[in-house]
């Protein structure tokens, strides 16, 4: 009997020697991972001071946008503009009209009519409502390669009816028709438009 009393004390022994052993493995493994909240931030994180520069540098490019491309030229208005069959009308250089027949562009009257001309520079009529912007023009000027775009019938022209020009310098304008007055297009001198110009010079 005392045989077997000293067997079980020596078990009972060995159990919570091994139990205590276990909790202190346990205790010195949580000392050893740090808190979570010690920092005072989520696990995982890390502080400005550990961040790796070449990642703060990836981490902006990433999250800054690129700056836009650069919008159109900076447009220069000249309204009521006179045209007549002896003057003429500059797009570049110094915009406007002048007293001779050497500008850019001319009202040209026959006994079919009255039409904008021009020896260097392309035209085109814009077909849709009013507002025409610099993207229109130079999109619709990008194929206007050709002599029938230096020639622009004013017979169907009402007030507001808008044309864009591109010079061979790059330079966009665009014309509205405010007044036009050809009706007396068989008498030679008498006929005459006024348009609002606006140019955008090529950058």
């Amino acid at each position: 009997m005392t045989a077997g009393a000293l067997l079980i004390t020596g078990l009972v022994w060995q159990t919570r020697q091994n139990t205590d052993d276990t909790r202190a493995r346990g205790t010195t493994s949580s000392s050893s991972t740090p808190d979570a909240t010690a920092s005072g931030r989520p696990a995982g994180s890390s502080s400005a001071a550990d961040a790796d520069p070449a990642d703060e540098g990836a981490a902006d490019a990433a999250g800054t946008p690129s700056p836009s491309a650069s919008g159109p030229p900076r447009a220069h208005a000249y309204p009521q503009q006179r045209l007549d069959e002896d003057n003429s009308l500059y797009i570049h250089d110094k915009p406007g009209t002048r007293d001779d027949r050497k500008g850019d562009i001319r009202l040209s009257c026959k006994k079919i009519g009255c039409s904008l001309v021009s020896d260097s520079s392309h035209m085109v009529q814009m077909y849709a409502d009013p507002g025409t912007t610099f993207e229109d023009c130079e999109l619709f000027l990008g194929g206007a390669k050709e002599d029938r775009f230096r020639d622009w019938s004013l017979t169907a022209a009402a007030a507001g009816t808008e044309y864009c020009v591109k010079h061979p310098s790059g330079d966009i304008a665009l014309l509205v028709i405010q007044l036009k007055s050809t009706a007396m297009w068989d008498t030679p001198g008498m006929s005459s438009v006024y348009v609002d110009m606006t140019v955008w010079p090529a950058t």
